[in-house]
């Protein structure tokens, strides 16, 4: 009777759940053993649901991204999502024909994050066998780090998301905060445009018995045309007085009238011979003892003090926290591959791991992309290691968790680690015999 009970309130409590927003996480591809980053946006609207996936795919160190819309539907308290179709990639090479991503999960709180997780597969064509693989989500909150949301506003396709808020299309609008300063600014701008066509006039000279020059008022005129525009402007209301340039008054010299004068009477002019100068021989100036030039020898420059700045070290506190070993794990391989993920919302969390007291990760930030690390398991390092995650922030919301999995050959192992500036979390390593 119970499990009946719980049969049935499974997909009522299914409905009950919000999935609408978007969802950041990874695919795990059980053929290639590689994690790829992936994003889901999901929409609802009149109880039909419509989303968005993004997903990179790294070959050769190039970002393959694919953006496509997909289905959503809810079915006996799964979600499932289909690809429809391609609306953005990058692809080198045409996307292969005919291939689409089935995805079945279920929805989850996990440590005050939401969850949805379970299992993803495509279609069997004739060139291409079915892929299969895992696949985890969390629900995401800020949007900044979205690449997915990015190129939907590039694409004008983000409107179409119901959980975004609506943006008013902008609007341009004139604040009028005094109208006399328009009609001001107005009348001025045809005052400039008047002054264009205007003609001034040289003042004329006229002659009177006082020889005083008197001079015409010249009334500046403008052309009408001008001032016709194809826009009606609307009229000032002070009347534009017309402008009146006085001519600068220039001084006028008295002519007086000429006397004749007499003829001047002829002089007699002696002219007296050259008076003879003696030549005296040059007398040279003493020589002058001729100046050594004395060169003195500087030392060279002295070299600027080359100021190295002090690295910044990572886990400087790992001596005075407490170590708490959260979970021992037995490998079989000559080498480890790390992967480290944000467990939570990414708020910034930022780790240093550190491998039998030496740190192999220094002050890495935390988001939905992976940070990989592959360890080589020498005979220095023996056959019991000690992996301590330590926390060198708390990000915005503490304390500071994470995500780390452990490749190890075909085995892997999923491990969330918390911590904070008073404990380190820590996973033992030990061979199989």
């Amino acid at each position: 009777m119970k499990l009946l009970i719980i049969s049935l309130l499974l997909p009522l409590q299914m409905c009950a759940q919000n999935i609408t927003g978007l969802w950041s996480g990874y695919l795990y591809n059980d053929t290639t053993r590689k994690y790829l980053p992936y994003e889901l946006a999901i929409s609802e609207d009149k109880d039909k649901s419509i989303g968005y996936s993004h997903a990179i795919i790294l070959i050769d160190s190039f970002e393959n991204i694919s953006v496509k819309t997909v289905q959503i539907k809810k079915r006996n308290g799964k979600i499932f999502v289909e690809d429809e179709a391609f609306i953005y990639n990058n692809f080198i090479e045409p996307p292969p024909k005919g291939v689409r991503v089935f995805i079945n999960m279920i929805y989850s709180d996990e440590n005050s994050a939401v969850v949805l997780s379970g299992e993803w597969n495509t279609n069997r064509t004739k060139e291409y066998s079915s892929a299969t693989g895992s696949i985890r989500l969390q629900k995401q909150k800020d949007f900044t780090h979205s690449k997915l949301i990015v190129k939907l506003h590039e694409l004008d396709l983000s409107n179409t998301l119901s959980f975004l808020p609506v943006k008013k299309e902008k609007e341009i609008l004139a604040i009028i905060s005094d109208p006399d300063e328009i009609r001001i600014s107005e009348s001025e701008s045809i005052k400039k445009e008047e002054l264009k066509d205007i003609s001034i006039a040289i003042p004329v000279k006229v002659s009177s018995p006082d020889l005083q020059p008197k001079f015409k008022e010249v009334v500046l005129t403008s052309s009408t045309s001008s001032i016709q525009k194809s826009k009606s402007i609307p009229a000032p209301k002070e009347k534009v007085k017309p402008l009146v340039i006085a001519p600068p008054q220039e001084t006028v010299k008295k002519t007086l009238p000429v006397s004749q004068s007499k003829p001047k009477e002829k002089q007699i002019v002696i002219v007296s011979p050259p008076p003879i100068i003696k030549k005296q021989p040059a007398v040279l100036p003493p020589k002058e003892p001729e100046k050594k030039e004395i060169v003195i020898s500087l030392p060279p420059p002295l070299a600027k003090p080359i100021i190295v700045k002090a690295p910044i070290f990572s886990a400087v506190d790992l001596a005075t926290r407490k170590t708490e070993t959260i979970k021992s794990v037995l490998f079989k391989s000559d080498s480890l591959v790390l992967s480290l993920y944000d467990n939570g919302e990414i708020d910034g969390d930022t780790v240093s791991v550190v491998l039998n007291g030496k740190v192999i990760i220094a002050s890495q930030g935390l988001t939905t992309n992976a940070i990989t690390k592959t360890i080589y398991i020498t005979p220095e390092l023996g056959d019991s290691l000690q992996l301590i995650m330590y926390a060198e922030n708390l990000g915005s919301i503490p304390p500071n968790t994470g995500l780390l999995i452990l490749q190890d050959g075909d085995d892997r192992y999923e491990i969330r680690f918390a911590g904070d500036f008073q404990k380190n979390s820590a996973i033992i390593l030990r061979r199989k015999l």
